[in-house]
């Protein structure tokens, strides 16, 4: 969600975001509801024009946690171009989880077994 509120003046632009980590999203929508609440029972509009983005990390709120569906934590994982030609450049299986797949991952769906006893 965007709300754009113009300015008195044409001197310049500021963004409110909330929700960048999730979790912290809900203390920024208020922060954001309050302010144009005031603004709007006040009728005074912010010198600068103001742009509040709400809940750039839904996910992250919607699940209280700082990363997204991809467990991208959006204020800290920001590569530069460099920095991203060298992620997709190297081993994909760099951590060696590929490693497990056969053991941690099940191959069929459990069993009635599985469900009375444990065993898969």
């Amino acid at each position: 969600d965007v709300a754009v509120v113009k300015g008195s003046s044409s001197r310049g632009l500021a963004v409110h975001s909330s929700g960048v980590h999730g979790i912290e999203g809900f203390a920024g929508s208020a922060i954001q509801t309050a302010a144009m609440h005031e603004m709007l029972c006040s009728g005074i509009r912010p010198e600068v024009t103001t742009v509040f983005v709400h809940a750039i990390n839904p996910f992250g709120m919607a699940h209280h946690r700082r990363w997204n569906e991809n467990n991208v934590d959006l204020n800290r994982n920001a590569l530069t171009e460099e920095g991203f030609k060298e992620v997709l450049d190297r081993d994909p299986n760099i951590a060696g989880y590929e490693d497990f797949e056969d053991l941690m991952i099940a191959k069929s769906a459990p069993s009635k077994w599985f469900v009375y006893v444990g065993v898969w």
